[in-house]
């Protein structure tokens, strides 16, 4: 199952287009991208490795950089400031969700305008405390066209009608992935970002979905059915 994530996670940056993403080398066991908008190189193994290849490491030691590991056997690169995030990968195999509780204050929608999809931005990137992703150009995380790349998929959480969660999906034709859960701190402990989970997961009954997560979000993520498979490593640097 790390295999899924590391494929979908890669097609679902690749999909965002030429002028969002650059693919920089490419091989069955590592993809590089430079992030054009987001002003970084982004390496994701496809199957365990020990090592970086040269090519690669190169690559990543131009900048600012993430190696997004989902197999969690590469080491972390010999890059100045380089830190290590470890996040348990968790599977859940094709069938029905189960039934969310309603909430009478809780709205949650699939996102269709830019206005929503600033929105869902918004509430992402302060969420996960990443202002430098919004304060200069909102649109680097989730550009307008993002409504428009085939298989990708934002939500919204709306409480009292003011935006709360969020999260996307990304659908690669054999797996859906589910990225940036996330709730804002005020909004935090109602169960929020469960049952947005549950809402994204409901349009994707017929496919096997992978997600990477805090330990923090493992028990509402065994509720739906998933299990851990790995324990990734993200190599992050500035």
């Amino acid at each position: 199952m790390p295999e899924s994530y590391a494929a979908n996670a890669a097609a679902r940056r690749i999909g965002l287009g030429p002028d969002h993403v650059e693919v920089r080398y490419d091989s069955p066991e590592l993809v590089v991208l430079r992030e054009t908008r987001l002003g970084r190189t982004r390496a994701v193994p496809r199957r365990p490795l020990r090592r970086l290849p040269e090519a690669a490491a190169e690559l990543l030691a131009s900048g600012p950089g993430i190696v997004e590991d989902p197999f969690g056997t590469l080491p972390a690169p010999r890059v100045a400031g380089a830190t290590t995030v470890r996040l348990p990968v968790m599977a859940r195999s094709p069938g029905a969700v189960p039934p969310a509780p309603r909430k009478a204050d809780l709205e949650i929608t699939r996102v269709t305008d830019r206005e929503e999809l600033a929105a869902a931005e918004g509430v992402i990137v302060h969420g996960l405390a990443r202002p430098d992703l919004w304060s200069s150009a909102p649109g680097r995380l989730l550009p307008p066209h993002a409504l428009t790349v085939p298989g990708l998929r934002v939500w919204l959480a709306r409480r009292q009608r003011v935006p709360a969660a969020a999260c996307y999906t990304y659908d690669d034709g054999a797996t859906v992935g589910v990225y940036a859960v996330t709730t804002l701190p005020e909004q935090r402990g109602r169960g929020i970002a469960g049952l947005l989970l549950a809402r994204a997961l409901a349009d994707h009954g017929d496919r096997r979905a992978v997600l990477a997560t805090t330990a923090a979000g493992v028990p509402a993520c065994r509720t739906l059915g998933f299990t851990e498979v790995s324990e990734a490593r993200w190599h992050l640097w500035r």
